[in-house]
């Protein structure tokens, strides 16, 4: 473990200054964002990170916030983890705009998926002005 207050890592996450071989992504506040939470949302995760399921108590996870910078690796292949409202990080993506080329296609169940609201990812999809050809 490193010498540092969790709020120490917190700031470290934000500010990119994580010691290089830190592996500790999953510590986290009492509202369970963790430390990869923090490094997403400031687009300061490591290439090889795989811990994209991490998720606080209302189930966003960690690939949710990167979606949201379109900073999710090119083979990225977890768009069906949700929160615990069962919006997915295609959803996510959709609302966002950030759904690659021919998702559709590729991920026809995923395209189809509803959120506990009756939401689609294909509905989200087509208001962020989606090309479907």
């Amino acid at each position: 473990m490193y010498d540092y207050t969790l709020a120490d890592l917190f700031k470290m996450a934000g500010d990119n200054t994580l010691p290089r071989d830190f592996d500790q992504w999953s510590l986290a506040d009492e509202t369970g964002w963790t430390l990869a939470h923090t490094a997403a949302a400031c687009s300061h995760l490591p290439e090889d990170f795989n811990q994209w399921n991490l998720a606080n108590k209302t189930g966003w996870s960690v690939a949710h916030v990167a979606v949201q910078f379109y900073k999710l690796p090119k083979k990225f292949d977890g768009w069906s983890i949700a929160t615990n409202d069962g919006w997915s990080v295609a959803h996510a993506a959709a609302q966002n705009g950030h759904l690659p080329k021919g998702f559709h296609k590729t991920h026809p169940d995923i395209w189809k998926l509803k959120s506990i609201f009756g939401t689609s990812v294909e509905d989200l999809a087509q208001k962020s002005r989606y090309v479907v050809d």
